[in-house]
């Protein structure tokens, strides 16, 4: 059974619902979840918001949710994100699996993701998708605007966070890493748990294929081509992702759900599975009324 978890804040229980819906109407005929689903809040969720998406798709995955306390609170945040993102840090011990898929709630399924599952992690801590900011433009700016101590990590290995396989048998055995993972999230790190996972992994964290991590709005998509002239995506790759993307990022702050980009197959997806997600709560909702 293959274990994903997302960590998220209660305010984005439908985001959750939307992404587990695109993974299990996306999964293979042989494959099934152990789908873990972490948030902080003031509210419990109830599960039925979830279970309806297994109902349909799939009965032999299984849910898993937990309330996470929020030992994060005063850690710093911008923009759109919150202490939710930092719940990722806590997944050493949160499951007790050997390896875990991590996904942001951002995130929508268009293939199974299964091959993540099956690779080999040798003694990698983490494997993610080369982040943009490796580009030299965004590279300088961060050095020279924001301070983040960026020379600590090769401007070439630097991954995005929202969709990581993370080595937990390794993670856990180490309590330096663990131990710094509490404490960074309130010093000054711009990209917060993102700079914090490629500062303390670096030099044992592996690079995923693009098509893993594919960029969902048309800002960054259009940055993908000069990624691929500078060396940070091989063009057979980058055309791979292009043509089959397993998983799409909505990264920036521009989403489906809060902004509209006429012509994005990706917005219309997602808008799709929205439908699909919210009419199954409603059935739900009709019966048990």
């Amino acid at each position: 059974m293959v274990e994903i978890a997302f960590c998220f804040s209660q305010d984005m229980w439908k985001q959750a619902g939307v992404s587990v819906t695109s993974l299990l109407s996306s999964r293979g005929d042989i494959r099934h979840y152990r789908i873990y689903l972490f948030y902080y809040g003031t509210v419990e969720l109830q599960k039925s918001l979830f279970q309806k998406i297994l109902d349909r798709y799939d009965p032999l995955s299984c849910l898993v949710i937990q309330k996470v306390e929020n030992i994060f609170s005063g850690a710093r945040i911008t923009g759109h994100v919150n202490e939710g993102t930092y719940l990722r840090l806590l997944l050493p011990e949160l499951v007790s699996a050997e390896k875990i898929i991590y996904c942001d709630v951002d995130t929508i399924f268009t293939g199974d993701p299964g091959w993540l599952w099956e690779m080999d992690l040798k003694d990698k801590l983490v494997y993610g998708v080369p982040d943009q900011i490796n580009l030299g433009s965004y590279w300088s700016r961060l050095k020279k605007e924001q301070g983040l101590r960026q020379e600590r990590t090769d401007r070439r290995e630097y991954i995005n966070a929202g969709v990581l396989v993370l080595n937990l048998s390794a993670l856990r055995a180490s309590d330096q890493i663990r131990k710094r993972w509490k404490q960074m999230p309130f010093e000054n790190y711009y990209y917060q748990d993102q700079d914090i996972i490629n500062l303390t992994c670096l030099g044992r964290n592996g690079f995923l294929p693009l098509q893993y991590n594919m960029p969902g709005t048309d800002y960054f998509r259009k940055k993908l081509m000069p990624a691929v002239w500078h060396g940070l995506y091989p063009l057979r790759e980058y055309r791979k992702a292009r043509k089959n993307p397993v998983i799409v990022h909505f990264l920036g702050s521009r989403k489906p759900w809060n902004s509209s980009q006429p012509g994005n197959r990706y917005f219309r997806k997602w808008k799709e599975y929205e439908r699909q997600y919210l009419k199954l709560l409603k059935d739900d909702y009709s019966v048990r009324k």
